[in-house]
């Protein structure tokens, strides 16, 4: 069943994160899963995609007047499997596509309506306000969760594990506070990117090659 609602993908495994914290204990479980949501939400926001395997339905709306694009962008990918494509009329009714009507690109996502395919979806229920193309299937990655089958980019699990640990290691401290000085005292300044290898920036810059760029 297909759901237009997609989840939060866990990019790390908890035991993954606590072997790189160097935790054994389980005091701080339920706080490392909360980072870890938090995280995965930052990566995939970053990366304006979904990207761990799930199914969904993909829909582009057509309205009077308009014609049917010859290419759809797939909600997700890659590793896309394409179970149905319709076409809905205002009414609801609606057209299934024969198999060989279009081609996907398994790789990047992007479904090709054939010419007989795109002439039919003009032709059908033309007088109606609109009418809308659904594409069912399931792409993107398996994660890290999923061992036997796991192939999502290790730099992507390696970014969500760094702003765990920043996030981890600066909870403590006041983000707002840069430096501290007592005259004649002491002098100190602290590290704004936390117990991780580097600044947000610099983590979510290493995540550029994943982010969904696609354009028509």
């Amino acid at each position: 069943m297909s759901t237009t609602t997609l989840p939060t993908s866990l990019l790390t495994t908890l035991d993954t994160l606590k072997t790189v914290l160097g935790i054994s204990g389980s005091t701080e479980d339920d706080y490392l899963n909360y980072l870890i949501k938090q995280a995965s939400s930052q990566v995939e926001g970053y990366c304006t995609r979904v990207l761990g395997r799930v199914d969904y339905e993909t829909t582009v709306s057509i309205f009077r007047g308009d014609a049917s694009p010859s290419k759809i962008l797939l909600r997700l990918y890659p590793d896309v499997v394409v179970t149905s494509v319709k076409c809905v009329d205002s009414d609801g009714v609606s057209m299934t596509l024969d198999s060989d009507g279009y081609l996907v690109d398994d790789g990047s996502g992007v479904l090709t309506l054939t010419s007989a395919s795109i002439a039919s979806i003009n032709a059908y229920a033309a007088d109606g306000e609109f009418k809308v193309i659904t594409v069912d299937h399931t792409g993107a990655y398996y994660l890290p969760e999923d061992v036997a089958n796991r192939n999502l980019p290790e730099a992507i699990e390696a970014a969500t594990i760094e702003l765990c640990k920043s996030a981890r290691y600066s909870r403590d401290q006041d983000p707002s506070i840069r430096s501290e000085t007592v005259p004649d005292v002491l002098q100190v300044s602290y590290f704004a990117g936390g117990g991780g290898s580097g600044s947000h920036e610099t983590i979510m810059s290493g995540l550029d090659i994943y982010r969904d760029m696609r354009i028509f």
